[in-house]
C-alpha cells in the first residue's frame, strides 16, 4: 500500500519505475564530470544490460544489498542472531478461521505472524530456524518449498497451501548497522541495506504514540504541543516525551521538523482508520495436558447431559477452553459428513455452554457450512 503510494506520487510527478531492473555493477569513474557514476543494468525479463551515465546512485535494495556488499562495508551487529525467519505474500487456502484477520500463531514447531493484505493476499512471517537448534546456522537459505513446508508444520491441525505466491525472503533477525552509509558522497545506502532490525521492532513506540492519543483530550496530546515548541531546544525536549520515546530522540527530533504541525490536531482518525491498529490475536496450537483430555471427551460425547464431558472441561481456564473450541472445529472441518449426528459437534455444543468466548468461534464455524450442511 505505501509502496503503491510512493509509485503513484512518482508518477505524477512525469516519473516511471521500470520493472524487473538489477543492478550487475557501478563505479564512480569520473569519465563524465557531470555524471560521475557508471551503472550496469540488466532486465530479467530479457536479460538485456543497459549502461547508464548518474551524479548519483542510492540502494535501497534491502539487507543483501549487493551495493554494500561491492563497497565491502561491514554490517555491525549488536546482538548475535538467534532467529532466522522466511517471509512470503500469496494467495493461501486454509480452513485455520483466522487467516483475515492480523494474528500470531505460536505452536511446538515454531511461531507465525500473518498479515493480511490486498487483492486476497496474506503476508506470512514464518520461523524456519532458531539457536536453540542443534544445527543452527544464521546465514541459513530455504527455498519456497522449504518455507511452506515449515509453515504448513505450525499450522498443524489446520491445512494451508498456496494458489500463487508472489513474492518471498528469507532473512536472519538481528540488530546491526553499517559502518559507513557511503564512501565518495556519490554513491549511498539507505534503509535495511545499512540498518537491520527484526519487524516487529518500533512497536513500543508506536502503541505508546496511540496510548497517548487515548488518554489525550479530544485526542489531542499535549505533549505535541511541548516537543515541537522545543524543537530549538533539543535538551528540554525529552522532558516532554514519553519514557519508551527517550531511546529514539534523534529521530523525534527529525520527525519534529516534518509537517505538518501536530500539535492541537485530534489525532484519533489517523490512528483508527490505519490497518496496524487491527486487534492482534495470539493463537497457541500447543494443548496442556488437561486440554487434550478435554478433546478425547468432548469429541466422543453421548448426549448434550454428559457429565464426563462438563467434568473435563470445568477446570480449564478460558485460553484452554478456546484452543479445545479450536481443535474440534478443526476435526469438523477435515470430516464434513453431517448425515449422522456428530459427537464431537456435540461436545462443542457443551462447551459452548459453558464458555461464551469459545461459543463465538463454533457459532462462526456454523455459519461458514452451507445450508445443506447445518447439522440438525
Amino acid at each position: 500500500l505505501i509502496e503503491r503510494v510512493f509509485i503513484e506520487d512518482v508518477e505524477k510527478h512525469g516519473n516511471h519505475v521500470q520493472r524487473p531492473w538489477t543492478i550487475t555493477r557501478f563505479d564512480t569513474n569520473n569519465a563524465d564530470p557531470d555524471y560521475p557514476v557508471e551503472v550496469d543494468l540488466k532486465n530479467l525479463d530479457s536479460n538485456v544490460t543497459e549502461t547508464v551515465q548518474a551524479k548519483y546512485l542510492f540502494s535501497g535494495e534491502g539487507a543483501k544489498s549487493f551495493v554494500r556488499e561491492q563497497l565491502k562495508i561491514p554490517i555491525r551487529h549488536k546482538d548475535p542472531i538467534s532467529h532466522v525467519w522466511g517471509v512470503m505474500d500469496g494467495v493461501v487456502r486454509t480452513n485455520f478461521p483466522d487467516i483475515k484477520m492480523k494474528c500470531t500463531i505460536h505452536s511446538d514447531h515454531g511461531s507465525i505472524m500473518v498479515i493480511p493484505r490486498e487483492n486476497n493476499m496474506v503476508r506470512l512471517y514464518i520461523q524456519i530456524a532458531s539457536s536453540t537448534e542443534p544445527d543452527f546456522d544464521p546465514r541459513k537459505t530455504a527455498t519456497v518449498q522449504e518455507v511452506q513446508a515449515a509453515a504448513k508444520r505450525i499450522f498443524e491441525p489446520y491445512y494451508c497451501h498456496w494458489d500463487r505466491v508472489e513474492w518471498y525472503s528469507v532473512y536472519p533477525i538481528g540488530q546491526g548497522i553499517a559502518e559507513k552509509y557511503t564512501l565518495d558522497h556519490r554513491v549511498f545506502m539507505g534503509g535495511d541495506v545499512c540498518h537491520t532490525h527484526s519487524p516487529k521492532a518500533g512497536q513500543g513506540m508506536n502503541t505508546a504514540f496511540h496510548d497517548a492519543i487515548n488518554a489525550a483530550v479530544d485526542g489531542k496530546p499535549g505533549f505535541l504541543s511541548k516537543i515541537e515548541a522545543s524543537d530549538a531546544d533539543p535538551a528540554g525536549m525529552k522532558d516532554h516525551c514519553p519514557d519508551s520515546w527517550h531511546v529514539h530522540m534523534d529521530f523525534v527530533r527529525d520527525w519534529v521538523g516534518l509537517e505538518p504541525v501536530l500539535g492541537g490536531v485530534d489525532l484519533r482518525p489517523a490512528v483508527y482508520l490505519a490497518r496496524e491498529t487491527v486487534p492482534l490475536r495470539i493463537v497457541g496450537s500447543s494443548l496442556s495436558p488437561n486440554a487434550r483430555k478435554a478433546v478425547d471427551v468432548l469429541r466422543v460425547a453421548p448426549s448434550l447431559s454428559s457429565m464426563a464431558a462438563r467434568d473435563a472441561i470445568k477446570d480449564l481456564d478460558a485460553a484452554d477452553r478456546s484452543l479445545v473450541m479450536d481443535r474440534l472445529i478443526a476435526e469438523m472441518r477435515r470430516n464434513p459428513d453431517w448425515s449422522r449426528l456428530r459427537t464431537d459437534f456435540r461436545g462443542a455444543v457443551i462447551l459452548a455452554d459453558a464458555a461464551p468466548a469459545a461459543a463465538t468461534g463454533l457459532a462462526r464455524f456454523v455459519r461458514s457450512l452451507p445450508m445443506e450442511r447445518l447439522p440438525a
